[in-house]
């Protein structure tokens, strides 16, 4: 783990001047506000703040790197704190916050544009159905897997003819063996 650390640390100091510019504004983000955030709510703040968007990896990576270097921290989601937004998700969230945030734990949800959460999870649904009829394309069909078992089956038939002459020869010994035994 802590060779990660120092990893991220060593990404954190090798960013170049527009990646530190966007890990300013996400951690600006992650201090001004009052409770911990959401992945999903700082790429809402994010997208209004600067009119871009980012994908959840790459604000993921950027808060490592800014976990790392001990400007933010983060911890799961709790059980009264799922119960807020009532949406089923996968599980608990991770939440993102400064030292000096003043409310660690949320008591209610944070003032994020809703229209601005649902355009950050639109573009990752859209993003995850990409990347899902790629992963559909790339997989082979069964019926070119069918018709390679059956070529190799053709194949390796005449090869396998006196193997299996000899294994039939050698089961009817070992039936005839085990009825003499008994």
């Amino acid at each position: 783990m802590k060779d990660l650390t120092t990893i991220r640390v060593a990404e954190f100091n090798s960013l170049k001047e527009s990646g530190k510019m966007t890990v300013d504004v996400i951690y600006q983000i992650v201090a001004d506000t009052l409770m911990p955030l959401t992945i999903n709510e700082i790429g809402a703040l994010f997208n209004e703040k600067t009119g871009r968007s980012l994908s959840r990896e790459y604000l993921r990576a950027r808060l490592e790197l800014l976990e790392a270097v001990n400007k933010v921290a983060s911890r799961p989601e709790m059980q009264s704190e799922i119960e807020l937004h009532g949406d089923a998700r996968g599980g608990p969230a991770r939440l993102f916050y400064t030292s000096s945030t003043p409310q660690l734990t949320r008591t209610q949800l944070p003032n994020v544009p809703s229209a601005a959460l649902r355009l950050v999870r639109r573009q990752n649904k859209v993003k995850n159905k990409k990347a899902t009829q790629r992963r559909a394309q790339r997989t082979t069909s069964s019926f070119a897997t069918d018709s390679l078992a059956k070529a190799l089956d053709a194949l390796y038939a005449d090869r396998t003819v006196e193997l299996q002459a000899r294994i039939k020869e050698l089961e009817t010994r070992l039936a005839q063996i085990a009825r003499l035994a008994k």
